[in-house]
């Protein structure tokens, strides 16, 4: 009988615990949707502000230093997930790419006035598509965005899309090439 015991309450100190670590998962991935929420956010009024203000500098900085923020949370999120589960669910990996694409293309609307901001965009594009690489399901950039975003009067659902229409796809695309370039010796143009 005592062994039965001992069992049943390590069983269900097990289970408690087993709990617990759902229930902290689930906070976690509920700061990380709200955390992108509040990038996508600050992307659409960024947006908003350079097509009502032509005007750049202290503005585009502030809008830049918000959104990282906002991704550097998520990315901490995203590796507390990863330590205390040893993995993570495609919906982090996508919550934290899609994130990263964002600041991504905040950096490069400042690109003029600080040229480091081009060798961030890329490297953010280049870690976004690390974490959402995936060969079983839809690839990132072809997923429905969780929240609607505006450049303009035009509404963007798919990062493709957004990437595509603003040309910025070109600029991305240019970060391989010019790391493949590097890394075979070669200088950016």
């Amino acid at each position: 009988m005592a062994k039965n015991f001992v069992f049943s309450s390590i069983l269900f100190c097990m289970i408690l615990s087993n709990i617990h670590a759902q229930t902290i998962d689930l906070k976690l991935e509920e700061q990380m949707v709200a955390l992108q929420s509040d990038v996508i956010r600050s992307y659409n009024e960024l947006q908003k502000f350079l097509n009502e203000d032509t005007r750049r500098g202290n503005e585009l900085l502030a809008f830049e230093s918000l959104i990282t923020i906002y991704v550097n949370e998520i990315l901490n999120l995203y590796d507390t997930l990863w330590r205390l589960n040893g993995t993570t669910l495609e919906s982090h990996q996508y919550i934290a790419a899609r994130s990263l694409i964002f600041r991504a293309l905040a950096y490069l609307e400042r690109v003029a006035e600080n040229e480091v901001n081009y060798a961030k965009a890329c490297e953010d594009y280049k870690r976004a598509l690390l974490l959402a690489q995936n060969e079983l399901k839809k690839p990132l950039l072809s997923t429905k965005l969780p929240f609607e975003v505006w450049v303009g009067k035009k509404l963007y659902t798919r990062l493709a899309d957004l990437l595509d229409n603003r040309e910025k796809n070109f600029q991305m695309l240019d970060c391989f090439r010019v790391s493949n370039s590097l890394l075979q010796g070669g200088k950016r143009k």
